[in-house]
């Protein structure tokens, strides 16, 4: 499949930043499906130029003796030695640690192509000198069996020890969706997510919270919502969320916490813990194991989703397949600082529970009538850099589960690795 790259040697290790390394990320911007390139240690010598091609380069050709970037004809080095494709873009850094933002746009279509095997597709972004020399790469990145793949290190993790990237409103998706010009008011509102929940899990997420509405005159009565807003199907979650586990081995937990519409009966509650267990009953890790039975634990016993329920009388009920919910560390925050000031304060404060830090932005009712917002795109893509430094620099080490909007807009699945591999480091 062209432009995609399967996994040859598994040996991730995003965030390890030397003095020297150049380190880029490239992440997808929610409101315009735009790429965006972060990087970390950029020379700022004459000729470095950071390119965006579609398929993995080899080699670039030497731009030497084509003068300054402002006087290279590019029209003339469209095309590489080896790959023999054309350049998408180039961008000239500014600064050390710089953001940049640029018009390519990524089209979910390809994230569609990715399975268990993928690593890097679609889009690919290197660092070059003024000779060609390719100095730091990064891609578009999959990560369909991150646990897996650093089974070693985290194998003897307890499910409150290791970092586990998490998806607000898992459910709140819409299929084919393009902001650009299928936005409306009620969407601009209330979609949280653009992947659905098999991409969301191949992309690494791995903590899925899910809020549930009852719909007894439909075909399908059982609908993921978000408030008020009927979004999709859950059989759809849960077959993706089936097959996942059947390809990968990865453990996913699946938080069904709220129950928004329809659920005043309890036979309702009763119906959709039969209905659930009827698609991934055979898959799920016994509860009563408390949040500290072990990653290798769950592995060793074959099955690999953990199962929460927010209703406690349905938890005493079926206490052999409901987990406790995941405590939601929610600020309910309308603005940065706010937000800031709420998280910093989090850390250091455990639980019996496992925790999510829901590392969002929340509207307020007026602000969502009169619009203030924008939207909870460009709330996240507000938000979502900011909550990338916070948890690089400063609270990672002692974070959870870290669950945001729109997940694609920040390298979550990335902090997790790089943390996770920094606990096993400090427990040796």
């Amino acid at each position: 499949m062209r432009g995609i790259a399967k996994k040859q040697v598994t040996n991730q290790q995003p965030i390890e930043i030397k003095n020297d390394q150049i380190f880029l990320n490239v992440i997808i911007n929610a409101k315009t499906r735009s790429l965006e390139i972060t990087i970390k240690n950029a020379r700022l010598i004459e000729g470095d130029l950071i390119v965006v091609t579609n398929s993995e380069p080899k080699e670039f050709p030497k731009l030497n003796n084509l003068g300054t970037n402002s006087e290279i004809n590019y029209e003339k080095t469209q095309k590489w030695k080896v790959n023999a494709d054309t350049i998408l873009g180039k961008y000239e850094p500014k600064q050390k640690d710089d953001w940049i933002k640029t018009n390519l746009k990524f089209n979910y279509e390809e994230s569609e192509k990715i399975d268990s095997k993928t690593e890097c597709y679609s889009h690919w972004i290197s660092y070059i000198d003024k000779d060609g020399n390719i100095l730091s790469k990064s891609c578009i990145r999959a990560y369909p069996t991150w646990m897996n793949d650093m089974k070693d290190s985290i194998q003897n993790f307890n499910m409150k020890q290791i970092f586990i990237p998490g998806s607000h409103d898992a459910g709140s998706y819409r299929l084919n969706f393009n902001p650009e010009k299928d936005e409306t008011v009620i969407t601009k509102y209330s979609l949280t997510q653009d992947d659905n929940i098999k991409s969301q899990l191949m992309h690494g997420i791995r903590y899925l919270d899910i809020r549930m509405g009852y719909y007894a005159f439909t075909k399908d009565k059982f609908f993921m919502v978000h408030g008020i807003t009927k979004q999709r199907p859950l059989k759809e979650a849960l077959e993706q969320l089936k097959n996942f586990v059947i390809e990968t081995n990865e453990i996913v937990i699946f938080d069904v916490r709220k129950f928004e519409l329809g659920f005043q009966n309890i036979e309702v509650h009763r119906e959709l813990i039969m209905y659930i267990e009827s698609y991934i009953g055979e898959y799920l890790v016994d509860a009563t194991h408390s949040w500290d039975i072990t990653l290798n634990e769950i592995w060793n016993s074959g099955k690999n989703i953990i199962l929460t329920y927010g209703d406690s009388s349905m938890r005493n009920e079926f206490p052999n397949i409901l987990f406790n919910i995941v405590q939601h560390r929610w600020g309910n925050k309308d603005d940065w600082s706010s937000l800031e000031e709420y998280l910093r304060g989090l850390h250091g404060h455990l639980t019996a529970s496992a925790q999510s830090d829901m590392a969002e932005l929340t509207p307020n009712a007026w602000g969502i009538i009169t619009d203030k917002y924008g939207g909870l795109r460009k709330m996240a893509d507000d938000v979502n850099p900011k909550v990338y430094e916070l948890y690089s620099k400063h609270l990672g080490f002692t974070t959870n589960i870290l669950s945001v909007d729109f997940h694609r807009g920040i390298a979550v699945t990335e902090l997790a690795i790089h943390f996770n591999r920094l606990r096993k480091h400090t427990q040796q």
